[in-house]
């Protein structure tokens, strides 16, 4: 029987104080790296099999215990290389916090579909090595599906979410999250920025834990970049194996010392004593790595943030890293890929577009110009791309060779809308062309790509009786992300608002058009005409020619959330099929192979097309023109979105002033 004196009972004000001293009070310690020693185990694909290890990878160390509650930092950033250990990290932080300090859990992937396979695969595959049952898996247990799993009681779960997906983003809060792949989510989804949707999930939370983790993009606009800036910029200090002076290891300090003739000899070299630090003796610097050897640049910063690249990791050798450099240097594409996937840095572009005046001089230069019609010297594959506007279809010939060199052959305006019968057979005449080059023999047309944005059933009309593998219709991406060429896939970009495949997607191809502008735009400058990714006009081409080549920046815009996002953008005084064609060519020669053939495949294409070598002989430019496919300077520009009424095919001109179009100037 309780006593009497009513001691027993709850006192309210108590309970109420309870409950918010629990709310208020920070998690308990939780120490990530003995979590990880104590259950996490590689199997023997891993370079480092066996229990996890700390001293493999020093450095996450350091992150780990950014991430536990008694670092009163809110995010911690990692902007690494690529295959460097950043999903362990991450699968680590999100395990380790389910079991020690369970609670709700956000990890968000670029996309929905990314985050499904995760789940599946990688996720799954490390809960059943590491902690099996901390989290049912099957869905028949009631806590677990693709997206969500639970801990059997019931005292915490991790969501995991797509950022092209703003209902994944949506009705949760969470004390702790991942976002993952940060520089590959998308600028928009359906409610706007995504980062500050995720973000948002865990205001709630005055404890919460943000990891942000990427390889990085493009600069500017690139996000892991951003947040990598905002925070402290901590690298990873290593001793001279000779004097001892700690110092980082920067790609400043490497690709001085990379001899192209030696390249396994890549090394650093100590800013203190100036002794060479070969890559053998990485391994005993690392095991020097002390607690102080993680130094910010940035001590200032409220939050913490990481770089860490492949130069660090016992599973990269530094000739490795010479070799894969040596073979992007020159191909801002290939470059690109390098800087990020191995240096762990963003790929710098710049806003403006280049001189047009200096391309136009080079060209029209007797020493580095040629003559229009003609392939010139080291063209092998040959690709039409076409834009179509309501009264005209303009095609630009492009001829590609190796080491990223391409020219432009001719430019043909066919003066009739797509629809009509007479821009059809000029098509069709330009599909079966032949064009002289200079090196001997003539070229047939490799592959023709139009722009199926604009009078897309006119434009299916055309190309869907054509050879497959010959044929397709393209389509702008603007996102940095956006690979140069992918197929479309049954995506909601790709299909109408009842997820209907329409009959063209089958031929057609996504350009990301915002990295080939930036290859293209680093291209033009190159003045030399043999230096890797060089790019040739004829002589002759009009300068409103040369200003459509030029005519987009890359522009800093303001979202409806007040944040900034990097876009290209035409300047409004001038058109752009010129740029859009030379971009869309770009996109069909890495479809066809232009940037992955080695040195053998191009030596056997160059046989295989001129099998009577150099001097053979050359066709005469008579055999180029076709009835009503000019080479010309563009035509003025015509309203989009109606077609005028079919006009009647021109005369055939003569030979003289089929020769006048080619040179024609404004």
């Amino acid at each position: 029987m309780p006593p009497l004196d009513g001691s027993w009972l709850a006192n309210p004000a108590r309970v109420a104080k309870g409950v918010v001293a629990q709310v208020l009070e920070p998690p308990p310690p939780v120490d990530f790296v003995a979590w990880a020693e104590r259950h996490v185990r590689f199997g023997a694909e891993s370079p480092a099999p066996g229990p996890y290890n700390p001293d493999f990878h020093p450095w996450e160390r350091f992150i780990l215990e950014a991430l536990s509650p008694d670092d009163p930092c809110r995010e911690v950033t990692e902007k690494k290389s690529a295959q460097i250990g950043g999903t362990i990290l991450a699968l680590i932080f999100t395990l380790g916090s389910q079991d020690m300090d369970p609670g709700p859990f956000l990890y968000t992937h670029p996309t929905a579909n990314n985050a499904v396979r995760w789940s599946r695969t990688k996720f799954t595959t490390f809960l059943n090595q590491s902690r099996p049952g901390l989290l049912a898996t099957r869905a028949r247990d009631g806590a677990a599906s693709s997206t969500l799993k639970a801990r059997p009681d019931g005292r915490g779960w991790v969501a995991i979410a797509g950022a092209n997906s703003a209902a994944t983003l949506s009705e949760i809060s969470v004390s702790r999250q991942v976002q993952d792949d940060l520089a590959k989510w998308p600028d928009d989804n359906e409610a706007g920025d995504p980062e500050g949707q995720a973000n948002s999930r865990s205001q709630a939370y005055r404890f919460a834990k943000i990891l942000k983790i990427g390889t990085p993009g493009l600069w500017p606009g690139c996000r892991v970049t951003r947040s990598y800036k905002a925070g402290t910029q901590e690298h990873l200090h290593l001793p001279c194996p000779h004097c001892g002076h700690e110092h980082p290891l920067l790609w400043e300090n490497l690709e001085p010392y990379i001899d192209p003739a030696d390249p396994d000899s890549a090394h650093f070299v100590c800013p203190e004593c100036g002794g060479a630090i070969e890559h053998r003796q990485l391994p005993g610097m690392l095991a020097r790595v002390g607690p102080h050897s993680m130094v910010a640049h940035n001590p200032k910063a409220r939050q913490r943030s990481f770089t860490i690249w492949a130069a660090y990791s016992p599973s990269h050798t530094w000739a490795e890293i010479a070799w894969t450099w040596l073979a992007a240097k020159g191909d801002p594409l290939k470059e690109r890929v390098f800087y990020n996937d191995t240096l762990g840095l963003a790929y710098e572009v710049s806003g403006e577009a280049p001189d047009y005046t200096k391309v136009q001089e080079r060209s029209d230069d007797p020493e580095t110009g040629y003559r229009p019609g003609v392939v010139p010297a080291g063209g092998v594959l040959l690709v039409l791309a076409a834009d179509v506007q309501g009264d005209r279809v303009e095609v630009h010939v492009k001829a590609y060779g190796r080491n990223g060199r391409r020219w432009t052959v001719a430019y043909i305006v066919v003066p009739h809308f797509i629809g009509t019968d007479e821009a059809r057979a000029e098509l069709d005449g330009l599909l079966r062309s032949q064009w002289p080059a200079a090196a001997g023999g003539k070229l047939s047309v490799d592959a023709f790509g139009i722009d199926g944005n604009a009078y897309t059933e006119d434009v299916w009309a055309w190309v869907k009786g054509k050879p497959r593998s010959k044929v397709f219709m393209v389509r702008g991406h603007r996102s940095d992300q956006a690979p140069p060429i992918q197929k479309v896939g049954s995506d909601r970009a790709a299909a109408d608002r009842k997820r209907r495949r329409k009959p063209w997607h089958s031929r057609t191809y996504n350009v990301g058009t915002a990295a080939l502008k930036m290859q293209l735009y680093k291209a033009l400058e190159k003045a030399d005409p043999l230096e890797r990714g060089y790019c040739g006009y004829p002589m002759g081409m009009a300068e409103s020619w040369y200003q459509q080549l030029t005519s987009h920046r890359r522009v800093k815009k303001k979202t409806r959330d007040g944040l900034e996002r990097w876009q290209w953008e035409k300047d409004p005084a001038q058109r752009d099929e010129v740029l859009d064609t030379e971009i869309y060519g770009a996109a069909i020669a890495i479809y066809l192979g232009w940037s992955r053939w080695t040195e053998s495949q191009w030596d056997e294409e160059e046989a295989r097309r001129f099998p009577e070598g150099p001097d053979g002989p050359a066709a005469d430019l008579e055999d180029l023109m076709r009835a009503g496919a000019q080479p010309a300077a563009p035509a003025a520009p015509a309203e989009r979105g109606s077609a005028p009424e079919p006009a009647a095919a021109p005369a055939k001109p003569g030979r003289a002033s089929r020769l006048a179009a080619l040179n024609a100037q404004d």
